[in-house]
């Protein structure tokens, strides 16, 4: 009865190790990008924030199973007047 209660208790110890070893090692994974720094696959650790160029975008998939969408700026559009400046289509 004693090593049953012993064996009981590793287990339980193990499991609860096992616990909070998974949660202090969340990560999100990229699973959508147009950016060549973060390819589809690559692991980020959970406080990451993606530095991203204009028109850049990363999804995640975080520890919880939700998604998330980083973007970069948007890009700029052309301005229209200037001396050395594109001309404004007719």
């Amino acid at each position: 009865m004693r090593v049953r209660r012993f064996l009981n208790l590793l287990l339980a110890i193990a499991v609860l190790e096992i616990a909070i070893v998974w949660a202090a090692s969340a990560e999100m994974r990229v699973i959508e990008s147009n950016v060549a720094e973060y390819p589809v696959g690559t692991l980020l650790s959970d406080n990451t924030a993606p530095n991203l160029r204009p028109g850049g975008r990363v999804r995640v998939l975080l520890p919880n199973n939700e998604t998330k969408m980083f973007q970069g700026p948007a890009p700029s559009e052309p301005t229209y007047g200037g001396v050395r400046g594109p001309r404004k289509p007719e």
